[in-house]
This record gives structure tokens, sequence and C-alpha cells, in this order.
């Protein structure tokens, strides 16, 4: 009887892992950046062309957009909220012109301009896409930009 457990177990073990894997995915976004810095004033001003690529099983109908120096424009973004939980006050006390922050953005593909959704947090938006980014392919965006670059209270 002791002939039996090990082929019967080893077929549970084997089919487990086999039948438990999944099909994994990640999205793909290259990015094509022309920037001027002032360092002088502390800002970039520049353009940036995205491509990205649907990699996903899913059609997406619009992509979030992470803003990440709004994270830097005042004491109410997640960043602020993070640094007072680790007892680090420096930023929530800093001065505004030690803040930063990204504006001018205006997206388009094929010079046709995309609507934006604002989220709960001022540094990432949702962008809706005028035609279903359907699996594999991919969509240009492209948005000029103004950045004006904050103390360095974190990496950025």
């Amino acid at each position: 009887m002791k002939k039996y457990y090990l082929p019967v177990a080893f077929f549970f073990i084997w089919g487990n892992v086999v039948f438990s894997q999944t099909h994994q995915w990640q999205q793909q976004a290259n990015y094509d950046i022309a920037v001027t810095l002032d360092d002088a004033g502390h800002t970039l001003n520049g353009i940036e062309h995205i491509t990205y690529i649907n990699n996903s099983p899913d059609t997406l109908r619009f992509i979030y957009i992470h803003l990440w120096m709004n994270a830097y424009k005042n004491d109410r973004t997640a960043f602020s909220e993070q640094l007072l939980i680790n007892d680090r006050t420096d930023f929530y006390f800093s001065d505004e012109v030690d803040r930063g922050y990204i504006n001018r953005l205006n997206f388009t593909v094929n010079n046709s301009v995309l609507i934006t959704e604002e989220t709960k947090d001022i540094d990432v938006i949702k962008l809706l896409l005028q035609q279903p980014l359907v699996p594999a392919d991919s969509v240009k965006i492209t948005t000029p930009f103004f950045v004006k670059l904050p103390y360095n209270f974190s990496r950025s």
C-alpha cells in the first residue's frame, strides 16, 4: 500500500504547481524626454513622448499617470503624510519656495487633446484614451511640462 502514496502525492503536488501558475504581465512605457534645466530658477521645461504598450489581457480605456513632482506641492500630499508618520517634519514646515510641482501638461494623441480626471491624490491623474487600447497594441502620448524642482527632501 505504501507504493501508491508516493505517486499520488507527487501528482497532487505537481498538479498544484502546474495549474496554479497564472499568466503574468507587465505594462510597458517607453519615454523620450527633451528638457531644459534652469539651474538658477530650479526649473525644468520640456516635452515628453510616451509610448505605452498594453501587455495586459484587458482592453484599456484609461491610464493612470503619476505626476511625481506634485507630491512636493503642499503639506497635504501622501508624501507629506508619510514623512509625518516617519517623524519627519522638515517638509511639512518647509517654505513654499522649497516645494515643487509639475504643470503646463497638455496630453495629446495624434495632436488631439486627451481628457484628464483628478484622483484623490494630486500626484496621480487618470488619462482618458480616445480609442480603447487593445491587448498588445500601443499608443503614443505627448505632453509639454514645466517642473519647479523642490529642495532635496527625498529622492526625486
